[in-house]
């Protein structure tokens, strides 16, 4: 969450993107023998720009950037309002049943032990 506040990419998107445009570079470079490489590649680097929704790579570089950051964005947002969601609805349940916390304690104790025995018994 703190490299989306920076502006920045995580390792894993900032390498993908790099990817797309060093082919983008070798599709448009005057050694045929660079074209040829990038004709290769082209099935790899077009699966990894569909992650990102860049179904054509004749896109401008900063199209590519802003479809990466994007996608980037979408799973921060996600993973953001999941976990709010999960902390509004502790906090409603806590104090609303404080018994739920016991019992789910009990249960989530009651799984773990099954689940040993199971184990133990092989």
């Amino acid at each position: 969450m703190l490299l989306f506040y920076c502006g920045a990419l995580p390792t894993v998107h900032n390498v993908d993107q790099r990817r797309i445009l060093f082919y983008k570079k070798l599709k448009g470079h005057s050694s045929a023998l660079l074209r040829v490489l990038a004709k290769i590649c082209h099935p790899e680097i077009l699966s990894i720009a569909n992650k990102y929704n860049i179904h054509c790579l004749d896109m401008s570089v900063g199209q590519v950037r802003g479809g990466v950051w994007e996608v980037f964005a979408d799973s921060v947002m996600q993973s953001y309002y999941s976990f709010v969601y999960c902390v509004v609805f502790s906090i409603f349940t806590v104090l609303h049943r404080p018994t739920c916390v016991f019992d789910f304690i009990c249960c989530f104790c009651a799984c773990s032990n099954y689940k040993q025995t199971e184990v133990n018994k092989d």
